[in-house]
């Protein structure tokens, strides 16, 4: 199928993305020492740039192909999980299917850059498996929005999300709709009754 018949097929129509929500942090800086601590550089912070990545970053990729956007999932009631959703609602993504939750963090990593070189990357998250009653609040929220809804996307990074219960649930919930996953390991066979099925080399 030639590219711009694939992308006509996302215009007009209304996408629920279903996945691990995450804040991609860059901080820029300078390296003019090293540390009396440890023998490690010591990076002098000049500038600071976040961008939604994870399921969060799909949705921006389909709202850029076209599509209406629907976003679920949950994020931290902190201050990376309120500038994701700010990002989010800038950039014209639905985020009323988003849950803000008071005792798990937004899923945040920050990259420290001085001269074009990654120093280090710093990931803050919990990935323990969600319990059913927060799955059931997302799914709640799924059907308050499910007549509108032509189409889902399941993003899986393992970062507890998608559950087992979450997947078969929403799954029957979008019945004969087209379902897409991009799969990790953990979940690998749960997905029965997609579409597409869209692993990567090291998943097969």
């Amino acid at each position: 199928m030639k590219v711009e018949k694939f992308i006509e097929k996302f215009k007009d129509i209304r996408v629920a993305v279903i996945g691990d929500l995450i804040l991609d942090e860059y901080l820029f800086g300078e390296v003019e020492r090293i540390s009396p601590e440890a023998p490690v550089p010591v990076a002098a912070i000049k500038e600071r740039k976040i961008n939604p990545g994870g399921a969060a970053n799909v949705a921006l990729n389909l709202r850029a192909l076209g599509s209406d956007v629907d976003l679920f999932g949950i994020v931290g009631r902190d201050t990376p999980g309120g500038e994701l959703l700010q990002l989010l609602s800038e950039r014209g993504i639905g985020i009323e299917g988003i849950i803000e939750v008071p005792d798990r963090p937004t899923t945040l990593k920050t990259r420290v850059i001085s001269q074009g070189q990654q120093m280090i990357r710093l990931d803050r998250e919990v990935t323990s498996p969600i319990d059913d009653e927060l799955a059931n609040k997302i799914l709640r929220r799924v059907r308050e929005g499910l007549d509108d809804i032509d189409a889902v996307i399941f993003q899986d990074y393992n970062k507890g999300l998608l559950t087992a219960y979450l997947i078969t649930r929403s799954i029957e919930l979008f019945g004969e709709r087209l379902k897409a996953v991009d799969p990790k390991l953990d979940n690998f066979f749960t997905y029965k009754g997609v579409d597409v099925f869209k692993p990567n080399i090291r998943e097969l």
